[in-house]
């Protein structure tokens, strides 16, 4: 039941975001080629995340924002589907308590690697899937040292995007975006802003 609420949460984030994605210009329709039956892209992306994880109690000094950061490299067929793989980093939370305490501060951030599948079912706007696994490094600053504990999790993720051609290798774009890390049962929602450029074309 947890995971299907998990995949709920994500689809409706993900999904409620793409009509506003899809609202200017269309000045630049024909500006990529038409001609490439095969692209590689780059993709680099980051902005904003949420986290939006109940906590089984009162935290004091809980901060559930943060931002993410990704590089992600996509091989296009010119078909329906697309596949590639993404290097990410995300906060998930950080704890600053208000009094003082033997810890300044704990943080919990995570790198995960994706296996992803896209799709651009109507011009411009793509909806993407990510499968794969994280590392989590919990950090915990007792104002003298700074500690690091790593562990794995499973994650997967969401996401809408909308892209604006602004040459002919070069896109930009906003993103809404869900993810989840299993280990410890977090739900992250990020907004972010995409660069994409056609890296090869055959």
């Amino acid at each position: 039941m947890n995971a299907m609420k998990h995949i709920i949460i994500i689809a409706s984030i993900a999904l409620s975001c793409v009509p506003a994605f899809a609202i200017v210009d269309s000045s630049f329709a024909g500006t990529m080629s038409a001609d490439s039956l095969y692209t590689v892209d780059g993709y680099l992306g980051g902005g904003y995340v949420y986290n939006l994880s109940s906590f089984p109690y009162g935290v004091d000094g809980l901060s559930r924002n943060g931002y993410n950061a990704y590089a992600r490299v996509m091989w296009s067929p010119n078909h329906m589907l697309d596949v590639g793989v993404e290097f990410g980093f995300t906060t998930l939370y950080k704890i600053n308590p208000a009094q003082k305490t033997a810890v300044d501060y704990t943080a919990l951030n995570a790198y995960p690697i994706y296996l992803v599948m896209s799709m651009e079912p109507i011009n411009r706007i793509s909806i993407s899937a990510g499968f794969g696994t994280a590392i989590l490094a919990s950090v915990v600053n007792d104002y003298q040292t700074q500690t690091a504990v790593t562990t794995a999790s499973t994650s997967v993720f969401l996401a809408a995007r909308y892209m604006w051609p602004l040459a002919d290798k070069v896109r930009l774009g906003l993103e809404a975006r869900a993810s989840t890390f299993d280990r410890f049962k977090d739900i992250n929602a990020s907004f972010n802003v995409v660069l994409a450029y056609s890296l090869i074309r055959y």
